[in-house]
């Protein structure tokens, strides 16, 4: 009898399994993204050993490595990560993990440019909240939700979305979230052509990301400006703010955003006639998000430098 039970009692994980789970933990608690993704395969195995044994943890892990590709830039690898935490987490009937999970596939989404499913998700998302009473996580599906109706040009629901998100931010003293939606709100504006509101929300945006000492954040902001300058024709100032993003997202590995920054820097370039310049620019870019698999970008940036030559 004792044998009997011995066998139907889940393995223990191996101590390389350990080391192996707690590695990746903290990777993904210092967003080192580019940290998880080189561990694809181990982490791959190790989930799948534990989908048995430990149901929640696999899932766990899948929505690290989902991150991990997001942030790096591989959005159909992020998304199938996520579908499989998602599956996992519908299983065990875990409402916060769903929410979760269908909050992380709107963002892939979205990434994608598949917009209708990505405002699915994050309804979904936003309604699982509710019911749970989680203010922070109803903040970031408004804030999904925002950046979705942005990309489909409704910048009026999209500004509504991103008011509400910084209004919770601030109710809840989470800085972090407040300055998530400023730089939000700061697009909106530049889309909506009140480029003298959209400055001042990015810099507060940049700021405070200083302040909270999140690199990231304070990347995007530059970027969001160099948008601005570049949009109202003050392209030398525009390509200062570029090359800071361009510097800081090289420094913390972020493929894609360098992608962006250099496409924002041919742009600028092509403006003011140094095409070389611009089309030095572009082919970078391409071949970044070429090897990212983004392949909805490629016929712009084709085009681009097609235009510089």
């Amino acid at each position: 009898a004792a044998r009997a039970a011995a066998a139907r009692a889940p393995a223990r994980p191996t101590v390389e399994q350990v080391r192996l789970a707690t590695r990746l933990s903290e990777l993904f608690y210092v967003r080192d993204w580019q940290g998880i993704v080189a561990l694809e395969q181990e982490a791959l195995a190790l989930a799948r050993g534990l989908r048995g044994t430990d149901p929640g943890y696999a899932g766990t892990i899948y929505s690290w490595l989902g991150n991990g590709f997001l942030n790096v830039g591989e959005y159909s690898r992020a998304r199938e990560m996520h579908e499989q935490s998602k599956a996992i987490l519908e299983e065990m009937g875990d409402r916060l993990g769903m929410a979760q999970a269908c909050g992380n596939l709107g963002n892939c989404c979205d990434a994608m440019g598949d917009y209708v499913t990505g405002i699915e998700m994050h309804e979904n998302s936003k309604a699982i909240y509710e019911e749970l009473g989680d203010r922070v996580g109803l903040a970031k599906s408004c804030g999904g939700l925002g950046l979705c109706y942005g990309n489909m040009g409704d910048f009026v629901q999209a500004r509504k979305m991103h008011e509400q998100v910084r209004a919770m931010g601030e109710e809840m003293g989470d800085r972090a979230l407040v300055t998530l939606a400023c730089g939000n709100l700061g697009t909106c504006c530049q889309n909506m052509g009140d480029y003298a509101m959209a400055r001042e929300m990015h810099e507060q945006a940049r700021g405070m990301a200083e302040a909270l000492g999140d690199c990231a954040g304070a990347a995007r902001a530059w970027g969001n400006l160099g948008n601005c300058y570049q949009r109202t024709g003050d392209y030398a100032l525009a390509c200062e703010m570029h090359e800071q993003h361009r510097t800081i997202s090289e420094a913390l590995g972020h493929r894609a955003a360098v992608a962006g920054a250099c496409g924002a820097l041919g742009e600028c370039m092509s403006s003011t006639g140094e095409y070389m310049k611009a089309i030095s620019y572009f082919e970078t870019q391409y071949t970044i998000i070429e090897e990212l698999g983004n392949i909805k970008d490629l016929p712009t940036v084709a085009l681009n430098m097609g235009v510089a030559i």
